[in-house]
């Protein structure tokens, strides 16, 4: 299989217009056509081969499982032979998130708060991870942060 490295942004689009924004976690092979994540869509979604924009904001990224022995069938034998798995890296716009676990402030009045989200269905594995919800000019967006980035932030009392 060919390898594709770490850190690359790519985009899937399927005929009914969706466009799935990935990036590589780790190095190793993704699939040129997908199913389309996108709620509902039944479509196959086609790889771009990288060339978009790699600024670009991602939704998804390529994984290496930790445990491909946990996965059935074809995919199993994908990951063992270095082929990435696809999750969601932020969580969905219509998730109600009811089991935050701590909520810091930004000095620029942003909070944000850490909350386990499902990532893989296939591995069943979920991630404790800090997210912030901004709305500018009208637009919802979730960005994902590390421990880093609210490291200085302050800590606030759980509601």
């Amino acid at each position: 299989m060919l390898t594709e490295q770490a850190g690359m942004v790519n985009a899937y689009v399927c005929p009914g217009g969706h466009t799935t924004w990935t990036r590589n976690a780790d190095d190793g092979t993704t699939p040129h056509v997908t199913p389309c994540p996108e709620l509902g869509c039944e479509d196959e979604a086609a790889s771009q081969f990288y060339k978009v924009p790699q600024e670009t904001p991602t939704t998804h990224e390529w994984y290496q499982p930790l445990f491909p022995a946990n996965l059935d069938g074809p995919a199993r034998l994908y990951a063992e032979q270095g082929g990435l798995i696809l999750r969601r890296t932020v969580p969905l716009p219509w998730t109600h998130l009811t089991n935050p676990t701590e909520l810091r402030l930004a000095p620029d009045g942003r909070v944000a708060f850490r909350a386990h989200i499902a990532i893989s269905v296939w591995d069943n594995e979920s991630e404790l991870r800090w997210y912030v919800v901004t709305t500018p000019d009208g637009q919802f967006t979730v960005t994902l942060l590390t421990d880093e980035d609210v490291a200085d932030w302050t800590p606030l009392e759980m509601p």
